[in-house]
């Protein structure tokens, strides 16, 4: 069943401001261009990001830390590693993200080197991440990104489309939004349950056709490593507005209080303390 987009933004908006423990997996990670495989993390090497398998050409840029990959082959994203930062909206939100530091030059002339190289606008290309599939706390998002950002400041980026695993408080969904962290506005674009199913594992995919600066997105059921279904959002995400490159990231990221919620967390534990205090006495 697909939800309305405005009431979508409403719920991702007023998430639940106290940040619950999580714990996540990331099965895969891959970039394709041109209908090639141009990088692929299997998590299999036992040395987290900012490690990489195909390291050079590649880096990755890591905020906070992510880690161990584990005998399973998966790398776990938990608080434990989180920073603090902000989402588009200025609002504190704990994450961990890994970005695949592919090539951002600027130049649209076809025969400098830096043309052929990266994400770029003219060029099709996808990024497809897969977790193990674990129901999201509510406001905590864990999933897919593609963004203009540097390698050096998370919040540079006016072209980001964002496809993520929500815990909203209807129940999980998959959610297609982007963010504008320079002029400070988000937009939801579309969003849908997640299926009833069984399932272990959720692909998420963005994709882009050359040429254009849509990009559209899609996901994948898996159970045991065989597909059970798959889904795709109508709308699609805006990118290359300013700048001739994008790049691709995963990450987690999850709501934290604002000091009034904590104060009233406080006080509420306090009030607690105290009347347990005068039972004992009575």
């Amino acid at each position: 069943m697909k939800l309305k987009s405005a009431a979508l933004a409403a719920a991702f908006a007023i998430a639940a401001p106290a940040m619950a423990g999580y714990n996540v997996s990331v099965d895969e990670f891959s970039v394709t261009k041109g209908g090639s495989l141009i990088y692929l993390d299997s998590f299999n090497d036992s040395t987290p990001p900012p490690n990489n398998p195909m390291n050079p050409p590649f880096t990755y840029t890591v905020n906070g830390t992510v880690g161990p990959e584990n005998s399973s082959d998966r790398l776990i994203m938990d608080q434990s590693g989180a920073a603090l930062g902000t989402n588009s909206l200025g609002q504190t939100r704990a994450y961990q993200s890994v970005q695949l530091n592919t090539n951002d030059s600027p130049t649209t002339v076809p025969t400098d080197t830096d043309y052929s190289r990266g994400l770029k606008s003219w060029h099709d290309f996808t990024a497809s991440v897969t977790f193990d599939y674990s129901v999201p706390s509510p406001g905590l998002v864990y999933g897919l990104r593609l963004a203009d950002f540097s390698s050096t400041n998370p919040y540079s980026g006016n072209d980001t489309a964002f496809l993520m695993v929500y815990g909203g408080s209807g129940g999980p969904q998959v959610v297609f939004y982007q963010q504008n962290y320079v002029l400070g506005f988000q937009t939801v674009l579309d969003g849908t349950a997640v299926t009833a199913s069984p399932f272990d594992q959720i692909t998420l995919t963005l994709s882009h056709a050359a040429g254009s600066n849509q990009v559209s997105a899609s996901w994948a059921y898996l159970l045991g490593g065989v597909l059970q279904g798959t889904g795709a959002f109508a709308p699609t995400a805006t990118l290359f507005s300013d700048e001739p490159f994008t790049r691709a990231s995963f990450m987690v990221s999850a709501p934290v209080p604002e000091p009034e919620t904590w104060a009233m967390l406080l006080a509420g534990l306090g009030m607690l303390g105290f009347m347990s205090r005068r039972r004992l006495r009575v």
